[in-house]
């Protein structure tokens, strides 16, 4: 009687287990962060009217995380905020571009006794191909509003 009084209790335990996992998993399992909002952005960025050849794009919103695009060789932009390509956050964003290019290749030693002069030359410089105030978030005065839907947002600076 006592052996089966045990496996009556045992049973019983696995069932309120079962139970409490088949009730709590799916709760426990739905309760992640969520994602907030996005909607996909492109654009060009133009620097006195002509394409800005490379560099980086932030969208930075008011609350939450920002979104980064690579501008292209020709002034073109994708933001992505979580996976590639998705987008920026909805809402108003304060913008910055930053566009730099290295001036004056560093001066390489002569291969051997046989070569000529020295290649390259000069101290490297940085060039900003947009105005550095830009490139800044409390110097930049760019802002941008992503709402629902496709966003094609153009900065001619």
């Amino acid at each position: 009687m006592k052996m089966k009084a045990k496996r009556t209790m045992r049973a019983t335990s696995c069932v309120i287990v079962v139970l409490f996992f088949a009730v709590c998993l799916p709760v426990l399992c739905g309760c992640g962060p969520q994602r907030p909002d996005i909607a996909p952005v492109d654009g060009l960025v133009t620097y006195q009217g002509q394409p800005v050849a490379g560099g980086r794009i932030m969208f930075q919103p008011e609350h939450g995380r920002a979104a980064i695009g690579t501008i292209g060789s020709d002034g073109r932009y994708t933001l992505t905020t979580f996976d590639s390509g998705d987008g920026a956050v909805l809402g108003r964003h304060r913008v910055t571009i930053k566009s730099t290019r290295i001036i004056g290749a560093p001066v390489e030693k002569p291969k051997s006794i046989f070569d000529e002069g020295r290649v390259g030359g000069g101290v490297p410089r940085v060039e900003w191909l947009v105005p550095e105030k830009f490139s800044r978030p409390e110097s930049s005065s760019l802002t941008a509003e992503v709402k629902d839907g496709k966003n094609t947002i153009d900065f001619d600076l």
